[in-house]
């Protein structure tokens, strides 16, 4: 019983601070000028009062470093200190946010008779005690999140800053477009949960399993005994010709994956082909599974291989419910992985996404199995290069990648140190910039050029293209969107 008095009293002191924070944060929402149009939709207008600067330098503070820490505080104050942290969840987290917006003029009415007494002083004070009550409920309740990077990232900049590691940047710019408030659920399912909890999970530092890809398959599938997959996986695309799937490539690119050892890969000419300057195939390729030995059978043992060549006699050799092609199948991968395993961590990780062993998640477990060996993430503006090139031009993009997720979280960290308050993380220029593969710091109207990728990622083809993964289309489109406005910034003078 001493217990519970003590969490209800840590919770009505939590409210107390949860009100002032709703209560400056609707100040600010009623009181301050939105953005409005100067030039480019979204543009800020400067603060008309030193007042109003102070006010909505508070309330960004607040509501960006401790919304998670009041939704916690005011579930255990409704729960009357029987709710542990230990045991809330994500999903628990959604329903309290709900709730709370939903009471949300409600409580605003309360805040504003209870602490209208307050001058500025007074209430600055109240806010610092405030904050760091609600900065350590936000440590306990997500200790891997900010263990690291706690004192220099706010809460939505910390799990923005790693979105970048997971998330294919055209993706996350798609989700910024439709004003969603949380980009890094972009691949979140209802059944498994957050994806980035389970990236911080395995890529921490601390993980006592070993980074061998099962290992964090079994994370991310949150199956402790998930195994390689027992069945093929052909890839196609969203172009169909003769209800069959293909995705479009360029002469390299098809080069690329017919000379992958591991890939049995097919091919048509472009019916759209005329359409373009550039020579377009459509393709599909097939990851290694019993049917496909052949491709890489020397990479395989002598006595799987024989195996193999005696199972290919049988009725069952296309029976892909059978217990002796599940076997074959999952004991093909295990030979590969292990084969594969070692080496230049790049050339390693191209190797085990050609192999693709598992039913889900290869790009993840892989990019951690990257990460883990470099200390760097596997930054690509577009993940089908992966195997849309060759080792060499892979290599030099994958180096070339790490240098761009450098600059954007420089830019990041940048804007971070500007406006601690509350930056504005999605107007900084440099992911659009490198998105449309331009170098930042040769661009002096970044800016405005962001404005326009914000333009062009709104419009309904281009988020189509991005979801069906049509990176050859939508470069094409960038391209030829972009280059009026570059063409002629370069001309003027200066």
């Amino acid at each position: 019983m001493a217990t519970t008095k003590s969490k209800a009293t840590t919770g009505d002191r939590l409210y107390f601070a949860a009100l002032i924070q709703w209560a400056v944060f609707t100040v600010a929402v009623v009181l301050l000028p939105g953005p409005q149009s100067q030039g480019h939709a979204g543009s800020i207008p400067p603060l008309r009062t030193e007042s109003e600067a102070l006010s909505k330098a508070l309330t960004r503070a607040f509501f960006s470093e401790t919304k998670t820490g009041s939704l916690i505080a005011k579930e255990l104050v409704r729960s009357k200190g029987n709710v542990s942290l230990d045991h809330l969840t994500t999903e628990d987290l959604s329903a309290v946010d709900r709730k709370v917006f939903s009471e949300f003029e409600n409580e605003f009415e309360i805040a504003r008779k209870n602490y209208s007494h307050l001058e500025q002083t007074g209430l600055i004070q109240l806010s610092a005690r405030a904050f760091n009550q609600l900065q350590t409920l936000s440590r306990a309740f997500h200790p891997s999140l900010t263990r690291n990077h706690f004192s220099r990232w706010n809460t939505f900049g910390e799990k923005y800053v790693r979105s970048f590691e997971f998330i294919d940047l055209s993706d996350l710019l798609v989700m910024i477009t439709k004003g969603k408030a949380e980009p890094w659920t972009r691949y979140d399912t209802d059944n498994l949960g957050s994806l980035l909890n389970r990236w911080v999970l395995a890529t921490d530092p601390n993980l006592t399993l070993n980074d061998h890809p099962l290992n964090l398959f079994q994370i991310f599938s949150q199956n402790p005994r998930g195994q390689y997959r027992s069945h093929p996986i052909p890839a196609g695309g969203d172009i169909f010709v003769d209800g069959i799937g293909y995705y479009r490539v360029n002469q390299r690119q098809l080069s690329a994956l017919k000379s992958n050892p591991y890939l049995v890969v097919e091919s048509i000419n472009d019916p759209s082909a005329g359409l373009s300057t550039e020579t377009t195939f459509l393709a599909r390729h097939h990851y290694p599974s019993v049917e496909t030995f052949h491709r890489f059978e020397q990479k395989l043992s002598r006595p799987l291989a024989q195996e193999l060549q005696t199972f290919e006699s049988t009725r069952n050799f296309h029976d892909k419910e059978s217990n002796d092609y599940k076997r074959l199948n999952r004991l093909i991968l295990s030979e590969l992985i292990e084969a594969a395993l070692g080496g230049n961590p790049t050339l390693e990780y191209q190797r085990l996404i050609s192999i693709h062993p598992f039913s889900d998640f290869n790009g993840r477990s892989m990019r951690v199995h990257f990460q883990k060996r470099t200390g760097a993430p596997l930054f690509l503006r577009n993940f089908d290069d992966d195997l849309f090139l060759g080792p060499t031009e892979f290599m030099a993009k994958v180096e070339n990648g790490i240098f761009e997720w450098k600059t954007i979280i420089t830019a990041l960290e940048k804007e971070m140190t500007r406006n601690p308050g509350f930056p504005d993380f999605y107007r900084v220029p440099e992911p659009w910039l490198i998105a449309a593969d331009l170098d930042p710091g040769k661009i002096e109207n970044g800016d405005e050029l962001m404005y326009r990728m914000f333009d062009f990622f709104k419009e309904p083809d281009i988020r189509e293209l991005v979801r069906q993964k049509r990176d050859l289309e939508f470069s094409n489109r960038l391209r030829s969107y972009l280059a009026p406005f570059i063409k002629y910034r370069t001309k003027m003078p200066g």
